[in-house]
């Protein structure tokens, strides 16, 4: 399945249908009003949003089965929001509005569809006004959590108290989350390159970097002056092939660790037409590949420095770069040939295979 997101504030709102972009899995759906059965208009009350419902009539002719004329009467109903702090329980967290401003955002400057500078805005992650906006009030300006009844448009500025919508069908879980709980679990089961860039960048057959084999030639000639060859020896060495648009943090030694592990594997034809977004790139833009800042180099081993800290322990940035990595050398191929001169020489066709992978220590998965 796909996950969606968008750092487009509008489309990150939602909307008040039970679905978005395949982003909700699971809601619980609400009537109109109590003619059709329960409402859950407590829900948005808890936020600060009273709600009010009505439902309208009408009657029209309609041509029946026997071909005669006959009045149907249909109902329909509506429910409708508006913020008030008075009534209000809960509101924005001074945490929640921390975490927003402390995470980095990038913007990339283009030219010809090519990336031609990267810079790193001091702004809030693209969701905070995206679920807590502004409410002009008689109070002044206060943020509403729109958890469950999304603005129909969207101001830095503020918006109108009234501009909320009810939404009939109260999500109960997200794909972004299903992905967040992937990421968590493939982090402990030992593969945190894979983790951290199911955030960054999101995964699918288009971002997912694969092992391909690259030819690497050798020539050793019998003279100094290399005018007559001994020999040619071309290895295919395992390299990692990478799209323009590519998961930057998996490295070699992580896909030779992973083999064909069918859960790690996004090549996938089921992940053919994903268009996945990072759960971080949601809300603070797309990590170009000449990003420098938000890499797992840097992050991971940041954070391992933290956390020893927190311990009263001091230690130096770890390198988190595994390069290099050693395997068997296995010929497979063997061929003599005779130059235009008429000496001969061979032509050695081999292989590295059987890797020596690392794995990571328990510092970097915690």
């Amino acid at each position: 399945e796909d996950y969606f997101a968008s750092v487009a504030i509008d489309q990150f709102a939602g909307n008040k249908s039970m679905s978005s972009a395949g982003e909700i899995v699971g809601a619980v759906p609400t009537a109109s009003n109590s003619f059709f059965g329960q409402v859950l208009t407590r829900i948005p009350q808890v936020y600060g949003f009273d709600a009010t419902s009505s439902n309208e009539t009408s009657t029209r002719k309609q041509t029946g089965s026997d071909g005669k004329q006959q009045n149907v009467t249909s109902t329909t109903g509506s429910v409708k929001l508006e913020a008030n702090y008075r009534n209000r329980q809960v509101e924005p967290s001074a945490a929640y509005t921390k975490l927003n401003e402390a995470q980095t955002v990038v913007y990339t400057e283009k030219e010809g569809g090519k990336v031609v500078e990267v810079r790193y805005p001091k702004v809030f992650d693209a969701r905070y006004d995206a679920t807590v906006p502004r409410v002009i009030t008689d109070k002044g300006r206060l943020r509403f959590i729109q958890k469950f009844n999304p603005a129909g448009y969207s101001f830095t500025a503020g918006i109108s108290p009234s501009a909320f919508s009810f939404r009939y069908g109260i999500p109960t879980y997200r794909m972004r989350q299903i992905y967040l709980r992937y990421a968590e679990a493939v982090n402990r089961a030992g593969y945190p390159r894979v983790a951290f860039d199911i955030l960054r960048t999101g995964l699918n057959n288009k971002s997912m970097p694969v092992i391909s084999k690259e030819q690497q030639s050798d020539t050793t000639y019998v003279d100094a002056a290399h005018t007559q060859i001994a020999s040619i020896t071309t290895i295919s060495v395992p390299t990692v092939h990478r799209s323009e648009e590519t998961a930057m943090s998996i490295d070699l030694n992580t896909l030779a660790r992973a083999g064909s592990t069918k859960w790690l594997d996004f090549n996938d034809e089921s992940f053919k037409n994903k268009d996945n977004v990072g759960i971080h790139a949601a809300g603070c833009g797309l990590f170009p590949t000449q990003d420098t800042v938000w890499v797992y180099n840097k992050v991971v081993a940041q954070r391992m420095v933290d956390e020893a800290a927190r311990q009263g322990k001091t230690i130096p940035l770890p390198n988190l770069s595994v390069d290099d990595l050693k395997g068997k050398g296995k010929m497979t191929d063997t061929t003599e040939v005779t130059a235009a001169d008429g000496s001969k020489y061979f032509v050695y066709k081999g292989v590295i295979t059987d890797l020596a992978t690392v794995e990571p220590s328990a510092a970097e998965i915690a």
